[in-house]
Formats: structure tokens, sequence, C-alpha cells
């Protein structure tokens, strides 16, 4: 792309240049990239064997051509010195020589690099680069506060966790499990361990075989109880799905009362109670079931 001259960007007739096209013999790669500094040096080298000057005194650029060889033109550094090249940020020809026969782009040849590189460009490369290291500096400054804000989130944590671990250890419950609070603290993790591994088996051969909640079933039989029966129970078993009492009443109208008054609870039915007379008193089995149309609902747990 051919930039429009100004005093940025002067642009100087091709007869004020030195030419030449170089074979350095460099691979694909290095052609790529010419400003290199050991690429730059095999090129720096090869072109001094083609100018009339010394090569300090100029100021060379170079530009890839299409069959493989290199394109260097360079500038008398004394040219830089004019009043009107002061300003220059970029300097290159205006045009290529007539006798050059491959494509080629001037504005790629420009002369103000390396030790001819003008201060205002370096000024901002370095302001550049001074911006950059500042804003990688704020990145690892966030980020070292934001791993200490973690850390300290993490202590804290800690903190809060033993405490309450000490508080657990000398509560109650813990000492009956044999947890003392002057206990080592690898003693009591496995003390702790061992209680929640059993808690846990519990809990799961519950779930396997079944079992449910009898609190509410036994609510019942014992809300429905008769006031003033006196009656000595031998064996309760309670569950959703059915009612089993055995009992010893003194007398006979007690043990039929006692079947009745349980047998009309709400949401059971009860079967044929059997009732017999022993010299101990009288004898009643009775077994409730629930009524048609009410489901049991296990809620886990024993009674």
């Amino acid at each position: 792309m051919t930039r429009t001259p100004d005093h940025l960007h002067p642009r100087l007739a091709p007869e004020r240049f030195y030419w030449a096209v170089l074979s350095p013999g460099l691979p694909e790669a290095s052609l790529r990239r010419l400003d290199a500094p050991m690429t730059r040096a095999v090129l720096d080298e090869a072109f001094a064997e083609h100018l009339p000057v010394d090569p300090a005194s100029v100021a060379p650029a170079y530009t890839p051509l299409p069959d493989g060889t290199v394109l260097a033109c360079a500038l008398p550094a004394a040219t830089l010195e004019e009043p009107v090249l002061a300003s220059a940020i970029t300097l290159a020809p205006s045009s290529l020589p007539g006798w050059l026969t491959q494509d080629a782009d001037p504005e790629t040849l420009n002369v103000l690099t390396g030790a001819f590189e003008p201060r205002a460009v370096l000024a901002a490369r370095r302001r550049r680069s001074v911006t950059v290291a500042g804003l990688a500096a704020l990145v690892a400054f966030a980020c070292i506060v934001g791993f200490e804000r973690r850390a300290a989130h993490a202590r804290e944590t800690e903190r809060a966790s033993l405490a309450a671990l000490d508080e657990l250890v000398r509560s109650k419950p813990a000492q009956d499990l044999g947890i003392q609070p002057d206990q080592p603290a690898p003693e009591r993790s496995v003390t702790l361990d061992r209680e929640l591994s059993r808690l846990r088996a519990t809990r799961n051969s519950q779930a396997s075989l079944g079992l449910a909640d009898a609190a509410d079933p036994l609510a019942s039989v014992l809300a429905a109880w008769p006031r003033g029966t006196k009656a000595q129970v031998q064996s309760l078993s309670a569950a959703p799905s059915q009612l089993s009492l055995s009992a010893l009443l003194p007398t006979l109208p007690d043990a039929e009362k006692l079947a009745s008054t349980l047998g009309s609870a709400p949401g059971w039915a009860p079967a044929q109670p059997q009732i017999t007379t022993s010299g101990k008193g009288v004898q009643m089995q009775l077994t409730l079931t629930p009524s048609t149309g009410t489901s049991p609902k296990p809620q886990g747990g024993t009674p």
C-alpha cells in the first residue's frame, strides 16, 4: 500500500539510493523475517560487497523478491541530516529503479530502522513497553491479592471447622463414644469416622429391608386407648401396614371394650379379636390393618 508522502513519511526518488539484488542463500523462514538480527547481519555483509562507500555511512533496507533473492537499498546517512527530513519517522524510495524486473513494494524499504531509528519512534516504543510492563504488574498484583484473599478465606474456614470440631468433641454424645477433649486429633478422627460408618451402615440396612416409621401408627393406637382401662401390655408391634397388640386385662368386659375402642381408630380396620380367660385374667390379642382406601406411607427408620 502506497502512503501519501508528508513531513512524517517523506519519499525520495530512487536515484538517491544505492541498490543491489542479493542472493544470500537464506532459508524461506528467514526471508519472511528480514529484520531478525542474524538475518540482518548476513544481509549487511552481502550488501557491503556492492556498496561504493563505507557500509557504516549508509542506512540500509531490505525486502524479499518473488524469485527468492533480496532487494537491497541504502541511503547515505548524511542525507538524513537534511532539515526537511528532521521530523520523518519513516523514509523510503518513492518507486523502484527502472532496471528491476521483479515486483516489490517500495513502502517496505524503510531505512529509518536499527541505528537510524528516529528518537520519537524509539520513545514511543519505550512508552509502550513501560505501559505493557505496568499492566502486567497490575494484573500480577491483582492475582496476588486474589490468591491472598482465597488463602485467608481458607484459613478462616479451617479455624471455624476446628472450633466446631472442638465443640463437638466436648459434647456429651462425643463423650459417650469415648472421645475426650484432650485426646489426640488422629484418635478422635478415627472414632468419629467409625461412628459415622456405623450410622451409615444402619441407615442403608434399614432402607434395604424396607423398614418404615412406626411413630404414626403407634400414636393412633395411643390416641384411641380408652381412659380408665387397666391392661398389662405383653407385646405391641406397630408398622404402617399392621398393628398387633397382646394384652392381659382384669375382666372380659374390659377386654371387649379395649378391642372395640381400638378397632374404631380412624384409618384402621380390626380383625376378629382373640379373647381367652385364664387364672391371671383375660388374654386379648388384636390385629389392625389399614382400612380400605388407606395406603401406608413408609418414611424410613424404626420405632
